[in-house]
């Protein structure tokens, strides 16, 4: 049962692609990337992520490379 919970808890949704991205790339691409699991969940609740401090041009162009429907963009332009 615990591995069933481990595993439905990194389902991709809608609102966690980064699962779908984690699962394209090769361990040594998530290295690369700076990719690691996290949890945004606080004392009461569990939100696993994947989170990065690769550039928003190193993860578009890792997306590109494996086909991936998805793209980075910086939000801090948003109007």
């Amino acid at each position: 049962m615990d591995l069933y919970l481990a595993h439905a808890s990194r389902v991709s949704t809608q609102y966690t692609p980064g699962f779908v991205i984690w699962g394209a790339l090769t361990p040594d691409e998530r290295e690369a990337l700076q990719m690691r699991v996290s949890d945004l969940g606080g004392s009461a609740s569990s939100v696993p992520c994947v989170s990065t401090q690769a550039s928003i041009q190193e993860m578009n162009m890792a997306l590109m490379r494996h086909g991936l429907p998805f793209v980075f963009v910086d939000g801090s332009e948003e109007r």
